[in-house]
């Protein structure tokens, strides 16, 4: 038995890198994940199939965390409407991990001075505003959980 049996957590940003060694780390403590991803479905699909290995529950769902709307529908299909328990593809979710994000390499490393207001617009969607979608969408859910966790991930 691993340390987060019974325990379900929503990733950000999972198809690759942290996000998927994240969700797998969470996977062999024994939590279900729900897996997001932006763009590369193949790879969320392989990290939901790694999981499903280890013996939990796994599902990918693709949003733009930058998108309220989008963020609002990933976590209504994962867990179901907001202040509702257990009613979604995984029922009660109770750790969410912030971890998608860009950097500006993503934007070409503009100057501070030199960067567009699309390009500010692009990073400050899914860095900052990610986040908060993502907790007004969860933390009432969340809320009918025993124990909840939110984390946020920065990387350089």
């Amino acid at each position: 038995m691993g340390k987060l049996e019974g325990r379900t957590a929503l990733v950000t940003g999972d198809s690759r890198g942290i996000g998927r060694a994240i969700s797998l780390r969470f996977a062999r403590e024994g939590a279900n994940v729900a897996i997001n991803y932006a763009n590369n479905e193949a790879q969320a699909r392989e990290v939901a199939e790694e999981a499903r290995g280890l013996g939990v529950r796994a599902e990918i769902y693709q949003a733009d965390v930058a998108d309220a709307g989008s963020v609002t529908a990933m976590c209504e299909r994962a867990s179901g409407r907001a202040g509702e328990r257990a009613s979604g593809d995984l029922g009660q979710i109770d750790a969410l991990i912030n971890n998608a994000g860009l950097g500006s390499s993503h934007v070409d490393r503009p100057t501070i001075t030199g960067a567009t207001e699309a390009q500010y617009q692009l990073l400050l969607g899914v860095n900052l505003w990610g986040p908060i979608h993502l907790c007004r969408a969860l933390v009432p859910h969340m809320r009918q959980a025993p124990r909840s966790d939110v984390i946020v991930v920065s990387s350089m």
